[in-house]
């Protein structure tokens, strides 16, 4: 199976910060990877929801400064995902239950929106933005979730080492970067 597309180093990445309410930058310098990994969670019956989890490999501990980690999710056919993308560290906390967490951050998606073969689906993460799932059953029998990740790891330099003159030539298009989105619903 080939790997999705991720963009390549000496790329930069813009986004709008929600926090700030201004646009940022970051400057794409090494990658490293991509690693590819199955995950399968607890057994869940017809029409149940399984607890809100984090993938161990993909949590605020393991992230670190000064890198940015594109990802793919792929998901599993039988099962209807929740994914809980927030905007910013203060409005998600590792211990929160469903029922806490804002809804307009919620996502609906079911394996057609990114197949765990051929995931579509990307995902921007650095040590204050990452996500968490969790699962319902809509198949035909008791079944284990499951989601494919790939994950390609960049360092990076954030918005305030990119020089003044290089972030007016990304402000008005003169030098290309990438639109994506940190956190939200998709």
């Amino acid at each position: 199976m080939p790997l999705p597309w991720f963009p390549p180093t000496d790329t930069y990445l813009r986004f709008f910060e929600n926090q700030t309410k201004t646009w940022e930058y970051r400057y794409l310098a090494e990658r490293e990877g991509p690693i590819r990994f199955n995950r399968r969670f607890a057994s869940l019956a017809v029409g149940t929801e399984g607890a809100v989890t984090t993938l161990e490999n993909i949590r605020p501990a393991t992230l670190q400064k000064k890198h940015m980690y594109a990802v793919y999710l792929g998901l599993y056919p039988g099962f209807l995902t929740k994914l809980y993308y927030p905007v910013g560290d203060r409005e998600f906390l590792l211990d929160t239950t469903p029922t806490e967490v804002n809804e307009e951050l919620v996502s609906v998606l079911s394996h057609e929106f990114s197949p765990h073969d051929d995931p579509k689906l990307m995902l921007w993460l650095d040590e204050q933005r990452y996500f968490q799932l969790s699962f319902r059953n809509v198949g035909w029998a008791t079944a284990n979730p499951a989601v494919t990740v790939i994950i390609m790891k960049y360092r990076i330099s954030l918005d305030a080492e990119i020089p003044q003159d290089v972030k007016a030539q990304l402000a008005t298009g003169q030098k290309p970067s990438l639109l994506i989105a940190l956190g939200g619903r998709i």
